[in-house]
């Protein structure tokens, strides 16, 4: 009996272990189906063959349909819905809404000094600052380091504290260069080049926020939210403008 099971336990212990490790729908889909395949192997009677096909292939007929749809509406570097998710939103959207612009400031400068893995991760960085916005805002990443971000059932008045606590809440994290040489050093030094000096550098962001006004379509309204963003460069950056 030994011998027959021990090649199943450790099979098992590897689909387990990947699962934990990469948790995606498809490893998924594979602990599921070696789950209802060990059940029938051990208990035939309680699970038919044929049902354990039909589940089997629902399993994975979900885990493609949810996998394309992430593929389709979700930014694969920060996370957030895509552009396409925004125009989804749109179509739900009532009379009364507002649209922020978010762009980096200086992100070109910035991915040229730093490169661009440092670029990457001020993006990711600035996705889930904006993602924790409150007042209901939906954050969207439009493209490259412009974000939109839409208050449904909210006029600009309405919305401008909690843009302004996003800014100030991205404005103050310290984002801490990852030094490659560090990687080659034992643990032991690793923990004394961490105390004696470790670069940081701080991002800021500027946003333009306008007001849906009747017989405006959803561009128009971004386009003056665009402009607005526009007159917060021109003022100097790192600020909110409508």
């Amino acid at each position: 009996m030994v011998q027959i099971y021990a090649p199943i336990g450790l099979v098992a212990l590897i689909v387990i272990a990947r699962t934990l490790w990469q948790a995606n729908l498809v490893n998924s889909a594979i602990s599921i189906t070696f789950g209802l395949w060990l059940m029938h192997t051990l208990q035939p009677q309680l699970l038919p063959l044929s049902v354990l096909l039909c589940v089997v292939a629902v399993a994975y007929l979900l885990a493609i349909l949810i996998d394309s749809y992430f593929l389709a509406y979700r930014d694969e570097l920060t996370g957030l819905p895509s552009r396409r998710a925004l125009y989804n939103l749109v179509l739900s959207l009532g009379r009364t809404y507002s649209v922020a612009m978010v762009d980096i400031d200086h992100f070109k400068k910035f991915n040229d000094t730093y490169g661009h893995d440092v670029g990457d991760q001020v993006l990711k960085l600035v996705a889930a600052k904006l993602a924790k916005v409150t007042g209901n805002g939906k954050v969207f990443r439009y493209g490259g380091e412009e974000f939109t971000i839409v208050f449904p059932r909210k006029n600009t008045g309405e919305t401008l504290d909690h843009l302004q606590a996003v800014r100030e809440s991205i404005e103050q994290y310290q984002i801490v260069l990852r030094d490659e040489k560090r990687k080659q050093q034992s643990k032991q030094t690793r923990g004394q080049a961490n105390n004696k000096s470790q670069k940081t550098v701080s991002v800021t962001v500027s946003i333009g926020v306008a007001e849906h006004l009747k017989g405006q379509t959803f561009d128009q309204c971004m386009k003056v939210a665009d402009e607005a963003l526009y007159r917060a460069k021109k003022k100097g950056r790192n600020q909110v403008c409508q």
